[in-house]
């Protein structure tokens, strides 16, 4: 029995931990599409930074949000600079804005 508790009490610390996580993903990706008109190129970066930190997350909806925003605003700009990180967590954005980008030239 006491066991079972102990279980439940930390399964209760993870929820609140994803939670509070959740909350501050999902305000720091506000901030950068309410910034994304004025300035873009430095969105998206933040975006893509944030993407590398939540793509192993159950935060499908962010995500989903991000890729979404690369395929309507990715350019060239910005997949040189997802190419630059090599980091292998960043190559679905990067196949989103190739696709893109080949899309506009046919």
């Amino acid at each position: 029995m006491l066991f079972l508790r102990i279980i439940e009490t930390l399964e209760y610390k993870l929820y609140q931990n994803n939670f509070f996580s959740y909350k501050i993903y999902k305000h720091y990706l506000k901030k950068y599409e309410n910034i994304l008109y004025l300035d873009g190129y430095k969105a998206l970066k933040k975006m893509a930074n944030l993407y590398v930190k939540i793509n192993h997350t159950c935060f499908h909806d962010l995500v989903d949000a991000i890729e979404l925003w690369m395929y309507h605003y990715g350019n060239i700009m910005i997949l040189e600079y997802i190419q630059n990180k090599k980091d292998k967590r960043l190559d679905t954005l990067e196949i989103i804005i190739k696709n893109k980008l080949q899309k506009n030239n046919e």
